[in-house]
């Protein structure tokens, strides 16, 4: 009975004693693995401990870096701020000098060399303010960033502040040198005209007249280079008077045609107007001494006033006769008298005559090829 008994527990054992292994397993294996990683998570822990200590550190000398950085641009925006306010002084004094200058060409170059200075120094401005915005744009960024020191947020706060006084007081100097840079321009053009000059195509021409009325003329009848300069002109019509090379051609014998065809050519080789003068501009010259040698062509049509019955003649006909200006009476006739435009004869020339402004735009564009 005892061996039944025996027999029929046995099974039993065995499930529990192969229970008991299985779990001895288990428990083999998760220890080993325990064992593995409890050294790696010790590791793990102090790498977090360390980055924990780092970072901060990191991020503290990063500030001071950028807070090192806004420091650097402000003591060069307050250096360059000294330097502008002695550049605007000395300009100002400049301008005050130039006006007791005498001289016509002095006057001019330099003023176009202050012009230079003005223009230069509203670009450093501009240049200045756009500095200046970058530099507030990060010392807005360092405020907002947090975790400052006290002192230095001060410090950035005063930066902030001085940068906005600096903005004031550049817009008062862009001002000043804008209205300075008008009335440098205003000055130039108050310049007087060269008293005389001599055009690219080497005419000398005489001021003559005063105030609005004044203008330029040839100092004598246009001489024979000249006219061979016009033969020598491809696409200019050379007059029939123009004499061979090597040769001096008269300053006469030229009809009102052939000296209109060259104050044409000469409009284009200069690149401004010259024309044959009016009788009322002969007048001023007569007035003023001015008296070429030979008689000289007119624009102003000429009409008898003591004889209508030639007048009225010239209508019919469709004759137009211009005033001819001889003040010496190299003809033997009044000062004044009528020709048709396509007379020619020895004795009779021209002048040419142009604005006071071509003097004016001479200058300025010598003095300018030379600065």
């Amino acid at each position: 009975m005892k061996k039944c008994k025996a027999i029929v527990r046995m099974p039993q054992r065995i499930s529990r004693l192969w229970l008991l292994s299985c779990m001895a397993l288990l428990l083999a294996s998760a220890w080993k693995t325990w064992a593995q990683n409890a050294p790696a998570t010790a590791a793990d822990d102090a790498t977090q401990a360390e980055k924990g200590a780092f970072f901060p550190a990191l991020e503290e000398y990063e500030k001071r870096g950028k807070v090192l950085v806004i420091r650097e641009k402000m003591l060069f925006e307050i250096t360059a701020r000294e330097e502008r306010v002695k550049k605007l002084d000395a300009i100002a004094v400049s301008f005050q000098a130039m006006r007791r200058l005498k001289d016509g060409d002095e006057q001019l170059t330099q003023y176009l060399q202050l012009r230079r200075r003005v223009l230069e120094t509203i670009d450093e401005i501009s240049d200045t303010n756009t500095r200046q915005v970058e530099l507030a744009a990060m010392v807005d960024t360092a405020m907002t960033a947090g975790g400052l020191l006290p002192q230095v947020s001060t410090y950035l706060q005063d930066v902030r502040r001085q940068l906005l006084d600096m903005g004031v007081l550049q817009k008062t100097a862009e001002r000043r040198l804008q209205a300075l840079h008008q009335a440098i321009k205003t000055a130039i053009q108050n310049i007087p005209p060269p008293a005389v000059f001599v055009n690219k195509t080497g005419i000398e021409m005489r001021l003559v007249g005063a105030g609005r009325g004044m203008f330029y003329v040839s100092s004598r009848p246009i001489p024979g280079a000249s006219f061979q300069a016009l033969q020598a002109a491809p696409t200019a019509p050379a007059p029939a008077t123009a004499a061979p090379a090597g040769e001096s051609a008269p300053t006469g014998d030229i009809s009102m045609a052939e000296a209109v065809n060259f104050t044409r050519w000469l409009s284009e080789q200069e690149g401004v107007g010259y024309r044959l003068p009016e009788v009322a501009e002969v007048t001023v010259l007569q007035r003023a001494g001015v008296l070429p040698e030979s008689a000289v062509w007119t624009l102003t049509p000429w009409r008898p006033a003591d004889d209508l019955e030639f007048g009225r003649m010239c209508e019919r006909f469709g004759v137009t006769l211009y005033h001819v200006w001889d003040p010496k009476r190299v003809f033997g006739r009044e000062i004044f008298w009528g020709e048709l435009p396509e007379a020619r004869y020895p004795g009779l020339g021209f002048l040419v005559v142009t604005s006071a402004r071509t003097g004016w735009l001479e200058r300025w564009n010598r003095i300018n090829a030379q600065l």
